[in-house]
Order: C-alpha cells, then sequence, then structure tokens
C-alpha cells in the first residue's frame, strides 16, 4: 500500500516472497545457504538493490543480479 513494504520479524523465506511478488523476480538461493535471525523495517518506494543491501547486511547475505533473478549467496 502506496509504495511501502514493511516487514516485522519476517524471516527469509517471508523477505524472498514479499520481494519476489513485489518486484517480480525470482530469487534463488545458494545451495546450503540459511537465512540468519528475522528482519524488521519497512521501505518506502525503494529500489530493489537498496532493499537487499540492507536486509544482506542485517541478515549476512550477498547477492548477484543477473535478468530477473537474484542469487542469493553466504557472505563469505
Amino acid at each position: 500500500v502506496d509504495g511501502i513494504i514493511f516487514f516485522d520479524s519476517a524471516n527469509g523465506e517471508e523477505i524472498f516472497s514479499t520481494l519476489e511478488a513485489w518486484y517480480g523476480v525470482e530469487i534463488k538461493l545458494e545451495q546450503g545457504y540459511q537465512f540468519k535471525g528475522k528482519f524488521s523495517g519497512s521501505f518506502k518506494n525503494e529500489p530493489l538493490v537498496n532493499i537487499l543491501k540492507v536486509v544482506g547486511k542485517a541478515s549476512g547475505f550477498n547477492y548477484e543480479l543477473k535478468g530477473n533473478q537474484v542469487l542469493i549467496n553466504s557472505k563469505k
């Protein structure tokens, strides 16, 4: 609603499925990747990359964009 994405103690599955639906992308997880903890925050009219940067920093993952796919992997 009103261009706002809101997460309240969301796990990785909730975040990634929301981003897939919102931005029309497919998110693929590296084999063995485990999302760390829960994430809370809101984003208003933010580009996908900005959200991935913030959530990735908080939850310990890197991402790579390839067309309409987002590849998620553990920070090394």
